[in-house]
């Protein structure tokens, strides 16, 4: 028997504003590569992003290991991207006291708070029942004075 052998194109293009996206879907090349070093499987990314295959999940974490210095050089640019317009939004809307008046706000609403104990779960949980002591590898971004991102 013959096994027909076809090069698979990898499911990734340039939207308009250049932010490389998965499968024509809106999620972005960033996401997929950050749950992979995160420690995600293809199955648990498949599962928070329905609208991915699993196929082109497994094509874009192997084009990111064959080209990882083309992107993590893209990942970086996003992030300091990010920054840079994160910076630009905190000096036109001063983030000082937000807290305050989001809460004063909520009160006046009638609004229930939520349970402080999930408040800031993370919606990527990839490491359950695995050892997570080694840490995976991540992007970082050289900063000035000031927040970090």
């Amino acid at each position: 028997m013959t096994i027909a052998i076809a090069v698979e194109k990898t499911p990734l293009a340039a939207d308009p504003l250049g932010v490389v996206r998965v499968a024509q879907t809106r999620v972005t090349l960033d996401t997929v590569v950050t749950a992979f070093l995160e420690g995600c499987t293809p199955e648990e990314i498949t599962e928070q992003y329905p609208s991915l295959q699993l196929s082109d999940i497994y094509l874009v974490i192997g084009y990111y290991l064959r080209h990882q210095d083309e992107v993590n050089t893209y990942l970086a640019e996003r992030q300091q991207q990010a920054y840079l317009i994160r910076q630009e939004i905190e000096q036109r809307f001063s983030p000082v006291g937000i807290r305050d008046r989001l809460l004063a706000r909520r009160n006046q609403s009638g609004m229930q708070p939520r349970d402080p104990r999930t408040a800031y779960l993370s919606p990527m949980n990839c490491t359950k029942g695995r050892n997570t002591s080694t840490s995976s590898p991540r992007l970082t971004v050289k900063q000035g004075k000031g927040r970090s991102p």
